[in-house]
């Protein structure tokens, strides 16, 4: 998708789009001719998840790269921050999926924890 298809997807300027480039927030768009960069479902994720950790947890793009490098911080960063951090942290190392945490299904699915170090054991899933 091109620029403005980004934009349109996200509701984020093409400006602020760049200066997220610039910070090293979002993955460089792949670049088929000198004048064409093309983005991907990776940059919509990317931007939302920026556009989400500044609107809810009013961090600076500052703070989301240190966030992003594991620096210490300023300040804390809260809690409800990790999932727009974490879908960043996955755009970066090019997974397409967010990772299910098996924590997360413990509660509907008792016996998931001992499934997945079964799962792991064969190789089927890394933990």
């Amino acid at each position: 998708m091109k620029m403005r298809d980004l934009e349109s997807r996200t509701g984020v300027n093409r400006e602020t789009i760049r200066i997220y480039l610039r910070h090293g927030l979002v993955p460089e768009p792949s670049r088929p001719k000198p004048n064409v960069a093309d983005y991907d479902e990776t940059h919509v994720r990317a931007v939302q998840a920026i556009r989400d950790l500044q609107r809810s947890s009013t961090l600076t793009l500052r703070q989301i790269r240190e966030s992003l490098q594991g620096e210490p911080g300023e300040r804390r960063v809260e809690a409800s921050a990790f999932q727009q951090l974490e879908a960043l942290v996955a755009t970066r190392v090019g997974i397409d999926v967010q990772p299910i945490l098996i924590k997360s299904l413990a509660r509907a699915f008792p016996d998931a924890p001992s499934d997945a170090r079964r799962l792991e054991a064969i190789g089927a899933i890394e933990s």
